[in-house]
C-alpha cells in the first residue's frame, strides 16, 4: 500500500471505530436513562427518565472583608410519583451519578 492508501485507509478505520464508540455511548446512556429506582418509602419502581431531581442548594453569607457570597449545591431528591414522598439521596451515590438522565433537573433553595 503506498502512504497515501494507507492513510486513507487508516483515516477510514478511526472513522469506523469512532461511530461504533458514538453508538455504543448512545445505548449505554439509553440504558440509563431506562434505569429503574425504587422509592424507599412504597418500594415501587420508576424508570430514572421519568423523575424530576430535586438539586437543593443554599446560600453562604459574606463573611469578613473579602468572602463574598455565594450558592452551594446540597443533597439530590426525588418525589415518588408513585406514593408523593420525598427521596432524599444522600445515601445512595449510585443515583445521584445518574443526574442527568433524570426528566429534569430543578433547584430547591433552602
Amino acid at each position: 500500500m503506498s502512504k497515501n492508501k494507507r492513510e486513507k485507509h487508516l483515516e477510514d478505520k478511526i472513522k469506523e471505530l469512532e461511530e461504533q464508540i458514538s453508538h455504543t455511548s448512545d445505548a449505554l446512556n439509553e440504558t440509563r436513562a431506562q434505569k429503574m429506582i425504587e422509592c424507599f418509602w412504597c418500594l415501587k419502581r420508576t424508570r430514572v427518565n421519568k423523575l424530576t431531581y430535586i438539586q437543593t442548594v443554599w446560600y453562604q453569607e459574606p463573611y469578613g472583608c473579602t468572602g463574598g457570597d455565594y450558592w452551594l449545591n446540597g443533597e439530590g431528591q426525588f418525589d415518588c410519583p408513585k406514593c408523593g414522598e420525598n427521596n432524599r439521596l444522600y445515601e445512595r451515590p449510585d443515583i445521584v451519578a445518574l443526574k442527568k438522565y433524570f426528566k429534569e433537573v430543578v433547584k430547591k433553595h433552602d
